[in-house]
């Protein structure tokens, strides 16, 4: 079985930086547009059989470096075409959420519990710092199972990494509704608009000129060397 090795490579930095500042204007921007917006509850019967599980905060967090590792896998075990459909994917996918922020904003109805623990603790923090809102669709589901299908049946991919992304994302999708920081219809549009999405992009060879913009920056910036050569800083 092929191993898992991480070589860096510097030429997603850059396009990567572009996608985390995507998704920080996409949720911010539209809190600040929403600020005296009237607020849907889209809570169904199912929300309701959840249980509460605080533990489950420790996943919920730790994605948020996961995330960050993730664009450096895509670029190691598969190639510049595909590490970019996955970087128009984010953008678009960016953009439908932006959309459905401003015309649909949603809240959740979080539970009273008491802080009697770290995990309590690191939850009733994190309720703290993140308004219960732009919850349609869940951008941490979405993320999450972006961090998943660009890697999925791409050949030469350890099929354990494959298979630790699917399992993690999955778990961070299970922590959304285990802290109700979403409800289910968030976690399943989430996933809807990644695979779909992605979908279009692989459908029509999308990609090419966003591989070709961030390469000239990174040729420029001497973070990346013309084809033909060694793509790396040496």
């Amino acid at each position: 079985m092929k191993k898992i090795k991480i070589k860096f490579q510097y030429y997603p930095l850059i396009p990567y930086a572009c996608v985390f500042s995507m998704q920080l204007i996409t949720y911010y921007l539209t809190k600040l547009i929403n600020i005296n917006a009237k607020y849907f509850n889209l809570t169904q019967p199912f929300d309701n059989l959840i249980p509460f599980i605080p533990a489950s905060i420790t996943i919920y967090v730790l994605c948020y470096a996961w995330w960050f590792i993730t664009p450096f896998l895509i670029a190691q075990y598969t190639d510049k075409k595909r590490f970019y459909q996955f970087v128009l994917t984010s953008f678009f996918s960016f953009v439908i959420c932006f959309v459905f922020f401003i015309t649909v904003p949603t809240t959740i109805v979080r539970p009273n519990f008491v802080i009697d623990d770290f995990f309590t603790w690191a939850t009733a923090f994190i309720y703290s710092t993140d308004v219960p809102n732009n919850l349609f669709p869940s951008m941490h589901c979405l993320v999450s199972w972006l961090c998943y299908i660009p890697l999925r049946n791409y050949k030469g991919v350890p099929k354990k990494l494959v298979t630790f992304q699917c399992v993690f994302a999955i778990l961070v999708c299970i922590s959304t509704q285990t802290i109700k920081q979403h409800y289910i219809v968030d976690l399943v549009m989430g996933i809807a608009i990644a695979e779909l999405v992605f979908y279009i992009v692989k459908k029509f060879n999308m990609g090419g000129k966003t591989n070709k913009f961030f390469t000239n920056i990174n040729i420029r910036l001497k973070m990346e060397k013309k084809e033909g050569s060694n793509n790396q800083i040496k």
